[in-house]
C-alpha cells in the first residue's frame, strides 16, 4: 500500500486581461507560505520578475511573446521540481 502526500495551493490570476509585470508581482506576492513549502514556486516567480526587470519592462506594459515564453518556462520548471517522475 502506497501513500502519497499532496500539497495543493491556489493563486487567483485574472486571465481576462493581458499579463503585465504588475500582475506577475501581484500573483507572486499573494502566495502566503510561512513554512517555505512553496519555495520552488516562489523562487521561479521571483526569477521571472528579475528577468523582467533586467529587460526593463514597465509596470503596466503588456508582456510580449518572449516574456510570456519566460513565464511558461518558469511554470514548467516549477512543475518538474514539484513532480519529478
Amino acid at each position: 500500500m502506497e501513500f502519497y502526500n499532496k500539497l495543493i495551493f491556489c493563486v487567483q490570476i485574472n486571465q481576462a486581461t493581458t499579463p503585465t509585470k504588475r500582475s506577475v508581482l501581484r500573483a507572486t506576492a499573494s502566495i502566503y507560505d510561512p513554512l517555505g513549502l512553496l519555495s520552488p514556486v516562489i523562487i521561479q516567480c521571483k526569477i521571472l520578475l528579475s528577468q523582467l526587470w533586467q529587460i526593463k519592462v514597465n509596470w503596466d506594459d503588456q508582456l510580449t511573446r518572449v516574456e510570456r515564453t519566460l513565464a511558461k518556462t518558469a511554470t514548467q520548471t516549477t512543475d518538474r521540481q514539484l513532480h519529478p517522475d
